[in-house]
């Protein structure tokens, strides 16, 4: 699934400022793409304890004023959105895990792109941040843009596009491309590792080369950078800063587990502590095993 035919934009709601900037974003791109804009919330019920449900609502009228309320700002946000900018705006509401609804959703709608807030790692787990993020990002079949509370709506103008040697680093360059020609943007290849060895840092030039090539000949302005440092993404979010990016894009590691696949510490790293918004591709192939997040 690549990005050069967006028709579809799923956003979790919660009304969180994280959650409604994350909605400004995809505001922005469906304009470019006319693309569908669809608006989900969902009201985990997981481990909603009768007790807990006590001490939230003093009784079921509490309990379903809260859910009519919940309607109606739904329905004021797509109204909203309808008339600003007469494309197609769809409402869901749902109940369950937050991760699994989100990447049902997507899956039932034929998301191309999913939008969502997250309050980085000084929030525990909720809606639109902690773990709900990664696994979506983790488990979602297209593109997930993460968008942290503090960050501006702004264009798309300077997207950075992190390089390794891996295999599957090259698997995001295709939506970055896609990306960029939606809204002519500077891409800024930044080539990053921590090892001091001559031999890796000139295949990765090799690599770099490559893809700068590839890349123009969409006619699209690159820039390549070459950092060697111990923490890789430190390294990428220091110059995505400095440039002033408007977005990051990553391929989101995972690592197999005795239960299954978990999003590595460092796409967790790069989610958390990026204020720019972070596109995360999942590897189309991991056979269980490592894969490098950039």
């Amino acid at each position: 699934m690549h990005l050069d035919n967006i028709k579809n934009i799923l956003v979790p709601i919660d009304f969180s400022p994280a959650s409604l900037i994350a909605l400004e974003h995809a505001k922005y791109i469906a304009r470019q793409t006319k693309a569908t804009l669809n608006l989900l919330h969902v009201h985990e019920t997981p481990n909603f304890s009768a007790s807990l449900k006590r001490l939230l609502f003093k009784s079921d009228d509490d309990q379903k004023n809260v859910e009519n309320s919940v309607d109606l700002d739904l329905q004021e946000i797509a109204a909203g959105l309808s008339s600003e900018y007469s494309q197609n705006v769809i409402l869901k509401k749902t109940s369950g895990k937050i991760f699994k609804e989100i990447v049902e959703a997507a899956r039932e709608v034929k998301a191309d792109l999913i939008l969502m807030g997250t309050h980085g790692s000084t929030v525990t787990d909720n809606f639109a941040g902690g773990s709900n993020t990664f696994r979506v990002a983790c488990m979602s079949q297209c593109p997930v843009i993460s968008v942290h509370s503090d960050s501006g709506n702004r264009g798309i103008k300077n997207i950075v596009l992190p390089l390794d040697n891996s295999r599957e680093t090259r698997e995001k360059v295709d939506d970055t491309i896609a990306m960029a020609k939606l809204f002519n943007s500077t891409i800024h290849i930044v080539t990053v590792t921590t090892s001091h060895d001559e031999v890796v840092k000139n295949r990765l030039m090799r690599v770099t080369e490559q893809v700068k090539n590839y890349i123009e000949e969409d006619k699209l302005e690159v820039v390549t950078n070459f950092f060697v440092g111990d923490n890789i993404t430190e390294l990428t979010l220091r110059y995505a800063n400095k440039v002033n990016a408007d977005m990051i894009v990553i391929m989101t590691e995972q690592e197999a587990n005795l239960s299954g696949i978990f999003m590595g510490p460092s796409s967790q790293q790069m989610i958390n502590h990026s204020y720019i918004p972070v596109m995360s591709i999942r590897p189309k192939d991991t056979h269980g095993a490592a894969v490098a997040p950039y």
